[in-house]
């Protein structure tokens, strides 16, 4: 029964990345094809946040790992936004963070832009860092920085150019900074 039960989770955990993988895919082709709509509605920016850690936090200490999100003074309580898609994008970046990130720390800080006008959300790490060389490969569908990644890991490669096209269409970014090897 036990191992039954363990094949079981292992069929429904990947039946759930394989309908995900989908879904991702379909997400990209409407907004290559123009035919993508966000909705808009009222964030409350706590139960939000909440969502996201109470998803989260577990998965990061089962690492072992601290997690710590951090709201900067002036960040508005409530904001509009497509809210479903700024989740899928925080999924995404977290996703990644954890898996690639053995030790340390995950880290996500919200303040309001330099120039106030947006929000910005940061994500950092502890994990490996990027080579410079295959930085310019991250947010291209179907892409990982290293072909090694894909084995070691897995992953489809299309988490971040979503979530580039996703942040585009809200009218933000989705940008590297300051990765190198051995920085997260």
């Amino acid at each position: 029964p036990k191992l039954i039960e363990e094949f079981t989770n292992k069929i429904i955990r990947n039946g759930h990345e394989l309908t995900r993988i989908i879904g991702d895919v379909l997400d990209l082709s409407k907004i290559e094809a123009h035919t993508f709509f966000l909705e808009s509605s009222e964030i409350n920016l706590s139960r939000f946040l909440g969502d996201i850690d109470a998803i989260w936090r577990p998965q990061v200490e089962a690492k072992r790992l601290k997690f710590h999100v951090a709201k900067h003074p002036g960040v508005p309580e409530r904001f509009v936004s497509d809210g479903t898609r700024l989740k899928q994008i925080f999924v995404n970046l977290l996703s990644n963070s954890l898996k690639f990130t053995d030790e340390g720390s995950i880290t996500v800080d919200l303040q309001v832009a330099s120039d106030g006008s947006r929000l910005q959300f940061t994500f950092q790490d502890s994990g490996p860092g990027i080579p410079a060389a295959h930085q310019s490969q991250l947010f291209r569908s179907f892409s990982q920085g290293d072909s090694s990644i894909t084995r070691k890991y897995g992953g489809s490669g299309l988490g971040l150019a979503l979530s580039k096209q996703l942040a585009k269409a809200m009218e933000g970014d989705l940008v590297l900074e300051d990765s190198a090897p051995g920085q997260g």
